[in-house]
């Protein structure tokens, strides 16, 4: 069964987290950086995005995700998925200090 788009936003609408501000859920986002961080293993091959897997849940997550700078700071990670993973992280840290390991 398919659920149109704007049923979903409806729902979505209604759930607990979207009643917190915007600013709460950025804070609760940088939190994540530190509990679970994107992985890679070489062998076997496994990545794990960690807490970037917040920007996959749903339109208004990505955007404060991608809307709060703090989250992009640390690039030590990025580097182990590739030179854009990096570029990305720089980009949207903006004016925030960078930490690269």
């Amino acid at each position: 069964m398919l659920v149109d788009p704007l049923d979903r936003q409806q729902h979505n609408a209604n759930l607990p987290s979207s009643r917190l501000p915007p600013e709460t859920m950025g804070h609760i986002f940088t939190i994540l950086v530190s509990i679970d961080p994107p992985t890679r293993t070489d062998y076997p091959v496994k990545i794990s995005i960690g807490w970037l897997s917040v920007t996959h849940v749903c339109q208004r997550w990505r955007d404060i995700a991608l809307h709060t700078p703090m989250l992009w700071t640390d690039i030590a990670f990025p580097f182990v998925f590739g030179e854009h993973w990096a570029a990305a992280f720089s980009s949207r840290a903006r004016d925030m200090p960078l930490t690269i390991q």
